[in-house]
């Protein structure tokens, strides 16, 4: 190695993989009397792969529901054990960690609209003490809309038609699914009409999503 004349040798950017073998040769001042030796990088110290993070799950899920993130981490070296942190941005754009968010996973249950927001996590390597950083992933939670029921005609004689419509806030494109005194109907749009039966009354519903 041209210029490499000391005692000691630096070698940077050392990548996962490598097995280059070097040799040093010393010449003792004003004898002439020489000695060499060589090794093998590998046989002292340990390369780790770099790890990265990705994280998959939920992106735009119901006021209500759940939302479930996985760290899925590359590159992994067999029998190493990951920590792992969970982080979200507050207000002012600044990571928060997420107390108790140390698992590969982190589901919240009953989300609220609050917590529509970035995450990202931190995962860290027990064998080499090194470290990798997820991009952030943005979690949307959508408000769950307003359903009523309406009727052009609340009294109607036996046997008459009667036309309902479900008005829903926001507007939006939603399906539909109504339900008649629980028996499911073939209708799949925001209005609908049927039949009174002969005496009593009827219980309609539609499910919106």
């Amino acid at each position: 190695l041209l210029g490499e004349t000391d005692q000691t040798l630096h070698i940077n950017n050392l990548h996962y993989g490598v097995a280059d073998s070097y040799s040093v040769g010393v010449f003792q001042t004003g004898v002439g009397c020489f000695s060499d030796a060589s090794v093998a990088i590998n046989a002292l110290v340990t390369v780790v792969p770099s790890y990265s993070v990705d994280i998959s799950g939920s992106d735009n899920v119901c006021e209500g529901g759940t939302v479930m993130l996985e760290a899925m981490v590359n590159h992994v070296i067999a029998g190493d054990i990951l920590t792992y942190q969970w982080y979200y941005m507050d207000s002012n754009g600044q990571p928060t960690p997420i107390e108790g968010a140390t698992g590969s996973n982190y589901s919240i249950s009953n989300i609220l609209l609050d917590d529509s927001n970035d995450y990202f996590v931190a995962v860290n390597s027990n064998f080499s003490n090194c470290g990798a950083m997820s991009e952030v992933h943005e979690v949307n939670v959508i408000a769950l809309p307003i359903v009523s029921v309406v009727s052009d005609n609340t009294i109607v004689c036996p046997n008459e038609d009667v036309a309902l419509a479900a008005n829903v806030s926001p507007m939006d494109t939603y399906n539909y699914s109504w339900t008649i005194n629980g028996q499911m109907q073939d209708a799949h749009t925001a209005t609908f009409t049927t039949s009174m039966p002969d005496i009593g009354a009827i219980y309609a519903t539609v499910e919106v999503y």
